[in-house]
């Protein structure tokens, strides 16, 4: 395979020319008439619920979810007619853009896009990027806490100009106040790869698609690698049991977790297993909270007495230390707890998890590998999202050393494990799969190769 490997990417290498680039700003000069201006493109390959149809001069992105699209059309050519849209923006967007949830700001940092948000439509103390909270202490962003305040939409408006587009959820309330809005559905996937697909998405609105296709090929390169590794250190061994379990104080009981979510992939690509959800509890309250069954602290005890590792989401704001203080006793019975294998969400700061995870789901695996035993010692990680929570205090993501600079990628380079024990011996370089962000041939073919060894084994 890494003889094959190897002549693909020096095939690919020699072929190769540079690259194209999608228009960074209006045209100015003459429009030449059956010019493609969109030679970069994108195309959902993992992702269900989004789509790109490219013109010369203009695109249609659609989200498949909830129905809605949107006719892109480039700045300084005229928008074509009679074409149904729900909206009509003219790109790359020049006013800059707000959005509503945290789950979307990494997306466009990785873009090199931080300067042109100009607005956060929810608590800034969720906000985890120490860059973008920086932001918002000189002014250069605003932040919206409660749109019901008088006069919050104009001065959404009046801080940036009259053509800011919002991104957000179909669920935020206030969408509907903002007239330029573009949804987006990612947590609505069933895989990682189709959840971290939407940095294409995004992409779109600016005109930069060469920089998403590198990004996403990175991500998924990485997390093939790692899947790979932990595969073979637990090819015929047992695999590790694990239990996503949380405490919600709004129910009254612990709830367990169950598939398809996007922690079942981690799970089972770090060849582990789920403890899955029985659907039984003693705790039922159809009133706040549907028909799901939650179980008591001696109930979860029972149920999670042959798992081998915990991992706690920290939701709805009750932390394992909070859940801890108040069940000791109880907890104290599992062996979980005896063994000090209980891993929550807040390595580095409580909001980094919802903040960074989608567009990081390859440094997740990593953290998860690592903690279920699926990591080689040739190949030591460091956890970034998962905290130990008998011996590591919560962190956060330090000072904004540079605001000028996009998001710092933080999974590791990625060594095929048969590669890295052959190259102890001597016999050859091991090839990584590179964090650096290039957009050369080489990366880009290791991760074409990836997505179809992916495909093929789906």
């Amino acid at each position: 395979m890494m003889k094959f490997l190897s002549s693909a990417l020096l095939l690919a290498a020699s072929l190769s020319t540079a690259a194209s680039e999608n228009p960074q700003g209006c045209i100015t000069g003459e429009v030449v008439s059956g010019k493609d201006y969109f030679p970069d493109k994108v195309s959902a390959t993992f992702s269900k619920l989004w789509s790109v149809e490219y013109y010369n001069t203009y695109k249609i992105a659609r989200n498949l979810d909830d129905g809605t699209s949107y006719l892109l059309y480039q700045c300084g050519t005229e928008p074509p007619t009679g074409i149904e849209a729900n909206m009509t923006l003219s790109i790359p967007l020049q006013d800059g853009f707000a959005i509503s949830t945290t789950s979307h700001l990494s997306h466009f940092e990785l873009l090199g896009l931080r300067d042109e948000l100009k607005a956060y439509m929810g608590d800034a103390q969720y906000v985890s990027s120490p860059c973008m909270k920086e932001r918002f202490e000189t002014g250069e962003a605003i932040n919206i806490a409660n749109p019901d305040d008088v006069g919050a939409i104009d001065r959404l408006y009046n801080a940036t100009s009259p053509e800011i587009v919002l991104f957000h959820n179909p669920t935020y309330r206030d969408a509907n106040e903002v007239k330029n809005r573009v949804t987006a559905t990612a947590y609505k996937e069933k895989n990682n790869h189709g959840i971290g697909e939407w940095h294409k998405y995004f992409s779109v609105f600016f005109n930069l698609e060469a920089k998403a296709n590198d990004d996403f090929n990175g991500m998924v390169s990485r997390y093939s690698c790692t899947k790979a590794n932990a595969q073979d250190v637990i090819a015929d061994g047992a695999k590790p049991k694990v239990l996503v379990a949380y405490f919600s104080q709004y129910c009254g009981g612990w709830r367990i977790g169950s598939c398809p979510n996007f922690y079942c992939d981690h799970i089972a690509d770090c060849s582990a297993e789920l403890v899955e959800d029985d659907g039984e509890g003693s705790i039922v309250n159809p009133e706040k909270c549907f028909s799901t069954r939650y179980k008591t602290t001696a109930e979860l005890a029972d149920f999670a007495k042959d798992a081998d590792v915990w991992i706690y989401p920290e939701i709805g704001g009750v932390t394992f230390d909070m859940a801890y203080e108040w069940f000791k006793e109880d907890l104290d019975t599992m062996p979980l707890v005896q063994n000090k294998k209980i891993y929550d969400t807040s390595k580095t700061a409580r909001n980094t998890w919802y903040e960074h995870r989608l567009v990081e789901y390859d440094l997740v695996l990593e953290d998860v590998c690592t903690i279920v035993g699926a990591s080689h010692p040739l190949l030591p990680h460091t956890t970034s999202f998962l905290r130990d929570v008998f011996t590591e205090e919560s962190g956060d993501l330090g000072e904004c050393v540079d605001p000028s600079l996009g998001f710092d990628i933080r999974a590791d380079d990625c060594v095929r494990l048969p590669v890295l024990l052959e190259d102890q011996k001597g016999e050859e370089e091991p090839v990584k799969t590179s964090t650096s962000g290039s957009s050369s041939v080489a990366s880009t073919m290791v991760a074409a190769l990836a997505m179809a060894m992916i495909a093929f084994s789906m």
